[in-house]
């Protein structure tokens, strides 16, 4: 006789993308408790986002055709938005000869040399987007975009603003520029990021990347752009902070943000090893390639306690109500 599994925790979809780490339905996601399986006390009418409409992931260098074929197919991508700066990306992949990029901000070495209070290189860099009335970016199924918003490996913030880290700067952009890459990145690491710790660091992508962080998300404000998916390196700092405002906008609970955020502790597991040595070389210790919890919440509370609540701090830095209801109207739940 069959038995009953009416009352068993259902386990989602299993993603086959074979190419590309750290996937996931961000609206499936927030439905899952820690270990993976699906909330079943959640009722369908308190869902906290749509699902199919925000996907999430760590770089897309490595996806096979067969991969991009499921991205267009079963998963409907209009907009990719990759959040990486321009050394970290890989010329010439499957996910780029179908996917045209339009550049949010690309910083080259000469400009990374430039003062970081002077934002004129950002106004010049963006000036050329796409703009249609109040629309930042569309997409079609036949020409979608793959906006690219570069959050720096030292962001703009009065905090890392000094003569002793713009040197560091300058000898960073200075080996770039004479192709010594490895040890550029190693000295941001060791001297600049290293010390900050994971924390730190996310602090620094709120508090200097005001731009890029608005610009990010009035995408997510067009309905015309859907489904999204956002990447970064790893996808889950870049990626997870991206995600977390996402999610605030929709009031969803910081425990279920951090949840979220958290599995990409299983995500990225595959290459977790691989990782940490890459972090070594890099300067940085394995706290770099982990994915706690209480890393995200650290930050919620940082925003909370310095601008009052999440939204708030939105607004002040040019993403209004006006574009947070718009957001809401696209992907929370219909009731």
């Amino acid at each position: 006789m069959p038995t009953d599994k009416s009352n068993e925790p259902q386990q989602a979809p299993v993603h086959t993308l074979k190419g590309i780490m750290n996937f996931r339905d961000v609206g499936e996601s927030v439905g899952k408790k820690a270990d993976g399986t699906r909330d079943i006390d959640l009722p369908p009418s308190e869902s906290y986002m749509r699902e199919g409409m925000f996907f999430r992931s760590a770089t897309l260098d490595g996806a096979s055709e067969a991969d991009v074929r499921l991205l267009i197919d079963r998963y409907k991508l209009k907009t990719i938005v990759d959040l990486r700066s321009g050394i970290e990306k890989k010329d010439k992949n499957e996910i780029e000869m179908s996917f045209p990029t339009a550049v949010l901000w690309h910083m080259t070495p000469m400009e990374i040399l430039a003062p970081t209070s002077d934002n004129e290189t950002r106004r010049r860099a963006t000036a050329s987007l796409p703009v249609s009335g109040d629309k930042l970016l569309s997409a079609s199924p036949t020409s979608p975009f793959t906006p690219s918003a570069d959050y720096p490996a030292v962001p703009a913030h009065p905090g890392v603003e000094s003569e002793v880290v713009h040197g560091r700067r300058t000898r960073a952009a200075l080996l770039i520029l004479f192709c010594q890459k490895p040890y550029a990145i190693r000295l941001i690491g060791q001297e600049v990021m290293a010390p900050k710790g994971l924390t730190g660091l996310y602090e620094d992508f709120v508090e200097g990347c005001q731009e890029e962080i608005v610009s990010t998300l009035k995408i997510f404000a067009d309905p015309s752009n859907y489904p999204v998916l956002v990447h970064c390196t790893q996808g889950k700092d870049r990626t997870g902070l991206t995600t977390a405002l996402v999610l605030s906008i929709l009031g969803v609970p910081d425990e279920v943000i951090a949840r979220d955020y958290g599995h990409s502790r299983k995500g990225l597991e595959p290459v977790y090893s691989e990782t940490v040595e890459y972090m070594t070389r890099a300067g940085l210790g394995p706290e770099f390639a982990d994915a706690p919890e209480e890393v995200i919440l650290h930050i919620l509370r940082h925003i909370s306690s310095r601008h009052g609540s999440v939204t708030s701090f939105l607004s002040a830095i040019g993403f209004d109500q006006v574009w947070q209801d718009r957001v809401r109207s696209v992907v929370a739940p219909k009731q």
